[in-house]
């Protein structure tokens, strides 16, 4: 759960005291007013460095270079970036040391990378911009917190246009978007759903006439209606039931998997809405009512995803604890064999094709997420984006410097020096570049492109997507029907906005 530190500003201009209903101020003499002041300054400051003091120290990945006279063409000016911790941030830094070396006389910028632990990532930062310390030029923000910080951020909207030219794409620099103003470059990862099955157990039903017939059978018998089996692409969310059906063993005894799917479901946790959000959109739904801040939780399109996950439930297609599964759940079910297919996010290819993880490595295919069905026949696919960038610190002593180092960063040169070393690039051209050695990173930019959404992003986003995952959760456990928990989500989340400030 990520701390979300409010502060209030306090200002001294004169004692006011209030004596028997009367009113009574009593003037500061001058040096007074400047004792005082230094005081509350210096409170202010060692607090600060204080809790900075009890922390772990932060981890600074790269190492800016040495410099002289004479390998110096420019002033420099040193940039501090916070960066999440982890494979990217591994592979940034060799790239972050090569730039500083070879590149930064001629820019006349040097970069400092700094991760803190993920523990504490986001308190960290949360501490940082309340202070308004200028330590730090660059911080790291997703959609899911760019509308918290925005009132200590640099709109950098003069830089889009550009950073579409290098090739970053559209979804990912909406999600980083405020009230119309851009806010952040993404730079941690696609970030997307997609929908990871077992390729080889989906051949074997599409080619079994036998295992057809049975498809057929146990579509009419739960579903109401006699369906056939459909490659993932092609699926609708009525053939993700039934094929969760058909590969569960509690309706088909030779299921080679014991339950058919899962989800993500687990109280407390952003992720357990994303999910049901990729079916509630599908089907036109949205957080608010259009042009409105008024939610909207209680339309047809949430009810009827609610109403998938509570057949999913009922039917016991997948393992009876999903109500407390994250990531790491579904990513075990489907590396141990426990379920057939699940919507997971696309980073997780990687561990499901590698042979010291599964033994399924190479059986897994990937696609994007079912959709609703339109009456003409098409599908309405929608596919959850989770763009996490850079932002410049409003607090920066070099802004134009850390804008001009995003860009350097988004460059075709920096981004496949970037991949050289284990990155996942942000910009189109690589992705479609690394296609034969990457597969699934042009699966993802298809999904990115075509079928791509992201959240709104307010500042309140945070505490409506946790709000959401305890009745989504409920509901999961059979302790909620779905019209209960989409009443309660829309009174939560109208009472959040209105504790906002949205409605006058």
């Amino acid at each position: 759960m990520i701390l979300r530190i409010r502060y209030n500003f306090i200002y001294c201009c004169s004692v006011k005291n209030v004596i028997g209903g009367k009113v009574f101020y009593d003037a500061l003499t001058r040096v007074q007013a400047i004792i005082i002041l230094v005081v509350v300054i210096l409170a202010i400051g060692t607090g600060y460095y204080a809790y900075l003091a009890t922390q772990p120290p932060a981890k600074t990945t790269t190492t800016p270079p040495a410099t002289s006279p004479t390998t110096t063409t420019k002033e420099m000016v040193t940039i501090r970036m916070v960066y999440w911790p982890g494979p990217e941030s591994e592979a940034w830094a060799p790239v972050l040391d090569w730039y500083n070396k070879e590149m930064a006389p001629k820019t006349g910028i040097r970069i400092e990378m700094v991760t803190f632990s993920r523990e504490e990532f986001w308190i960290k930062e949360d501490t940082i911009l309340a202070a308004k310390s200028s330590e730090f030029d660059i911080i790291t923000a997703g959609i899911y917190n760019v509308g918290h910080y925005a009132p200590h951020l640099v709109p950098i909207d003069d830089m889009r246009e550009e950073l579409l030219k290098l090739g970053m794409l559209k979804v990912h620099l909406d999600g980083l978007t405020v009230n119309g103003h851009l806010y952040g470059v993404p730079t941690l990862g696609l970030n997307n759903h997609a929908l990871f099955y077992r390729k080889d157990l989906i051949d074997d039903l599409l080619h079994d006439p036998k295992k057809i017939e049975l498809f057929k059978q146990l579509s009419k018998k739960y579903l109401g209606k006699e369906l056939t089996p459909k490659p993932p692409e092609e699926w609708d969310w009525d053939d993700y039931i039934a094929t969760a059906i058909f590969f569960t063993q509690k309706y088909n005894p030779d299921s080679p998997t014991k339950y058919g799917t899962a989800v993500y479901g687990k109280r407390g946790m952003m992720d357990t809405p994303w999910h049901l959000m990729d079916i509630a959109w599908s089907f036109g739904g949205h957080w608010f009512k259009p042009g409105t801040y008024e939610p909207d939780f209680t339309s047809d399109a949430w009810k009827k995803a609610m109403q998938i996950y509570d057949t999913l439930r009922k039917l016991e297609v997948f393992p009876p604890d999903v109500y407390d599964w994250d990531y790491m759940g579904v990513d075990h079910g489907l590396k141990s064999g426990l379920i057939a297919f699940a919507i997971h996010f696309s980073i997780a290819w990687a561990g499901l094709n590698d042979p010291s993880q599964t033994k399924y490595a190479g059986k897994f295919g990937m696609t994007h997420t079912p959709g609703a069905r339109q009456p003409d026949g098409s599908l309405k696919i929608t596919t959850y984006v989770n763009p996490v960038g850079l932002c410049v610190s409003k607090y920066s002593k070099h802004i134009e410097e850390a804008k001009k180092f995003l860009l350097i960063m988004s460059s075709y040169e920096m981004q496949k020096r970037y991949v050289e070393h284990g990155g996942v690039p942000l910009i189109a051209s690589l992705l479609e570049e690394a296609a034969d050695k990457h597969p699934d990173w042009k699966i993802d930019l298809d999904i990115i492109q075509n079928y791509g959404y992201t959240l709104p992003a307010i500042p309140e986003a945070i505490d409506i997507l946790v709000a959401m995952s305890e009745d989504i959760s409920a509901v999961l456990a059979g302790t909620e029907d779905p019209d209960t928990a989409l009443q309660n989500i829309n009174n939560k989340v109208y009472n959040i906005m209105k504790e906002a400030g949205y409605y006058k």
